[in-house]
């Protein structure tokens, strides 16, 4: 892409839930350029522009409209009723904060299906503790939750491989979701 100068580009933050990466699909937090065309791309630095982000589209009933789908609302009313209520569950990353970083190390949540392998996501502690306390906002009836503690100083490869270890006794697979050992690491000085 071409220099923007400073006048064309709005530098703003978001703390998620606001944007995805085009390409990716995953949720943005963090720092973000708004171009004076109406385009988003993470970072901050006008010169070297990182993903391009885009606005999720909203959440559409995940039911259908097949003629099966009708069917089987008409005959099974009530089971349809019961399930409509329950919100998708939203992927959230935590970016740690100045606390966490002079504790040493944060915590993680994640999600996935209980019928699925490999499918993990991350969620915020809201989520994490809505479905482990089986609030009825989401089907906890569908859904596996844990967490990890995540190191960030020190030797942050090694201890959060250990710690990947042992929370995939529980969950496994789990390191897919988080296969950036050093994530959120601060360089040192």
């Amino acid at each position: 892409m071409a220099y923007l100068p400073k006048s064309k580009v709005n530098i703003k933050e978001t703390p998620g839930g606001e944007f995805v990466e085009r390409v990716t699909r995953k949720p943005y937090t963090g720092k973000y350029i708004e171009t004076s065309e109406g385009k988003y791309y993470a970072g901050n630095n006008p010169l070297t522009l990182g993903p391009e982000l885009v606005i999720p589209e909203p959440q559409r009933n995940n039911f259908g409209n097949s003629k099966d789908f009708k069917k089987h609302t008409i005959l099974n009313k009530s089971i349809y009723e019961k399930l409509k209520k329950y919100k998708d569950i939203p992927a959230s990353k935590s970016i740690p904060t100045e606390k966490d970083y002079e504790r040493g190390y944060y915590t993680r949540y994640f999600t996935k299906k209980i019928n699925s392998q490999t499918n993990y996501f991350e969620i915020d502690n809201k989520t994490f503790t809505s479905i482990s306390t089986r609030k009825t906002e989401y089907d906890y009836n569908l859904y596996q939750v844990g967490s990890i503690r995540w190191a960030l100083v020190g030797e942050v490869e090694k201890i959060n491989n250990l710690q990947l270890t042992i929370v995939e006794r529980r969950f496994p697979h789990v390191s897919t979701l988080f296969s950036v050992l050093d994530e959120f690491q601060r360089p040192s000085l």
